[in-house]
């Protein structure tokens, strides 16, 4: 944070703040200087520098000072402009300054001192702390000015807090301030980033309003091609790129990147071809932020050739490929199946002396593991881990349900147990993969202990992850063992309700109408209320079965939990007129 500036003249004090200062026999020095040890009064000024900068000191170095101060100094008034004006100027971190503002002017139930919250606001301001900002103009009321609100504007604009920025900027319009054509540019930078493309060409009639456009033809004009990309309309951005070239004016750079871009998304690369060339021809060269955005779009594509061909054409007018470059090369090859090509791009970013993220070691491991070579794979782990890099739970995982893929069940479980003792945690993913391939290899009691040792440990949420439980247990001895798991659910306090549904809809599929009604019954019983989809696909398959007595009885369920007209109707064409209407009356 900035330091206060010692160079800070005298604050000007309104009248509440005169009053507190024609007293100063109420500061008086914390050290004795009588012969019986009492303290004495010294001069106002020396008191509240002395008092302020051993302040300074038991807020840098006291985690609960708020409680001590007054009682250390008990005739200080830490809330006047004189001690607040010697406190910041020696007071060098910024959130200390405002914590002890606010909480001098609590204490005290003084009102804020307008330059004490100024020099603070502006401090803020300089630190790009737009929320923070905005959270001291509500805490203490304060108004900025002309200078500092436009300050404030570009603030939140650059903090991506367009919505606020948009009011200030209106206020701002509103005192008679112009604003410069800085603050113009970075108000629509802003809500690009924020794809606003409607604030953009908001802003954008302002500016022509103010007459101000003019002098800034090269960055309106990106920013409106920008917008127009972000509303899905990129003919019209360039259409408008090809009118100003005409005029002979070159648009920033990002115009040209951010089109490029749109049009790999939609894969008109005859376009971006001549997007590249106008660049160079107009000496707005692109660089490797453009070339990224071209190769990532053609391999988006699986255009594999054309990517390889862009890529060593970079190489070849001298640009040097990034970690990002080859990170993204690395993972669209791995996505499209050309591990091969993965694999040369993966030792040639090493050999460099980039390091691959995360994301980029987990999409090249399983890329390896997927055409068999479990080798390779134990390699770059082994590598990463000798980096430091292959310490996480997401490459341990990716390497534990490799393993299992390639059937090597006995290393998989050995990297599952070391993973507490080397720090990783464990994450119901770590524990999926085991259970479900202990389940198929016919070990149920390993499988059920593991799946229990994740309930414990809270890895479950009561939605998502019971559908998975459910497919883990038919493999492991079909529905009858379902009932053990739910049981557990239910003993950790979460809602079973999932599970039961969804064993019904499997019983169901396997044609089972019977069973499916009886567990549907079950559920009811409970006390749980099992969809509408759920009881549709129950009378599917009963009626199916020409199951005409379970129909009636799941039927009589409906009517008592208020099921809809649409999913009783779907008994209509399988049963008698008669019969029907005995049901429902």
């Amino acid at each position: 944070m900035a330091r206060a500036h010692s160079s800070m003249s005298i604050l000007r004090y309104g009248s509440s703040a005169l009053v507190r200062l024609t007293a100063p026999l109420r500061f008086l020095s914390t050290d004795p200087g009588g012969d019986d040890g009492k303290f004495q009064s010294k001069p106002i000024w020396d008191n509240y520098q002395e008092i302020a900068k051993r302040v300074c000191d038991i807020t840098r170095t006291r985690a609960r000072w708020e409680q001590t101060l007054v009682t250390e100094f008990p005739s200080c008034d830490f809330s006047n402009p004189l001690f607040l004006h010697e406190f910041f100027k020696h007071q060098s971190n910024l959130l200390i300054s405002i914590r002890f503002l606010y909480w001098s002017l609590s204490y005290y139930g003084a009102s804020p001192d307008p330059d004490s919250c100024k020099f603070l606001f502006d401090a803020l301001l300089k630190a790009k702390a737009g929320n923070a900002a905005k959270s001291f103009v509500a805490r203490t009321g304060f108004t900025p000015q002309a200078g500092s609100l436009e300050q404030y504007v570009t603030c939140l604009f650059e903090g991506g807090l367009v919505g606020d920025a948009m009011e200030q900027f209106r206020l701002l319009k509103e005192s008679g301030f112009s604003p410069r054509a800085k603050t113009w540019s970075i108000a629509l930078s802003g809500c690009v980033k924020a794809r606003r493309s409607d604030l953009v060409f908001v802003l954008y009639s302002d500016l022509v309003a103010s007459g101000g456009v003019s002098d800034m033809g090269e960055e309106v004009t990106a920013h409106l091609i920008r917008a127009f990309c972000l509303d899905g309309n990129v003919p019209r951005g360039y259409k408008l790129l090809r009118l100003v070239l005409e005029d002979g004016l070159v648009p920033q750079k990002a115009a040209f990147d951010k089109l490029i871009a749109t049009y790999c998304e939609i894969r008109n690369f005859n376009r971006v071809s001549e997007l590249l060339h106008i660049m160079i021809e107009k000496k707005c060269a692109p660089n490797i932020s453009t070339y990224h955005a071209v190769i990532n779009g053609l391999l988006k594509n699986r255009e594999g050739d054309e990517a390889l061909r862009v890529f060593n054409e970079l190489k070849d007018r001298g640009y040097c490929p990034d970690s990002v470059m080859y990170s993204t090369m690395i993972t669209r090859f791995c996505k499209i199946g050309w591990v091969g090509e993965a694999r040369k791009f993966w030792f040639e970013m090493i050999s460099k002396g980039f390091l691959p993220d995360e994301y980029t070691i987990c999409t090249m491991i399983q890329a390896l593991f997927k055409i068999r070579n479990v080798k390779d794979a134990n390699k770059i782990f082994d590598e990463m881990s000798g980096k430091g890099l292959g310490l996480s739970t997401m490459i341990y995982n990716t390497m534990i349900c490799g393993l299992i893929l390639n059937k090597k069940i006995e290393e998989a479980w050995k990297m599952f147990q070391e993973m507490p003792h080397k720090g990783i945690a464990r994450d119901f993913v770590s524990y999926r993969a085991l259970i479900w391939r202990f389940g198929t290899m016919g070990k149920i009691r390993k499988g059920k202990s593991l799946l229990r040792e994740a309930i414990g440990q809270g890895l479950v949420s009561p939605s998502s992850d019971h559908a998975t439980f459910v497919g883990m247990l038919r493999k492991m001895g079909g529905v009858k063992g379902s009932k053990v798991p739910v049981d557990c659910v239910e003993n950790e306090g979460l809602n079973p309700w999932p599970l039961d549904e969804l064993i019904v809809k499997g019983l169901c599929k396997k044609g089972f109408a019977a069973e499916a009604k009886d567990w549907l019954v079950n559920m009811l019983k409970c006390g749980l209320t099992p969809r509408d989809k759920t009881f549709r696909t129950l009378l599917q398959c009963l009626a199916q079965g020409n199951s005409m007595n379970n129909s009636f009885v799941v039927l009589g369920f409906m009517l008592k939990v208020g099921c809809p007209e649409g999913v009783r109707s779907l008994l209509i064409p399988n049963f008698r007129e008669g019969q029907l209407g005995l049901v429902e009356t």
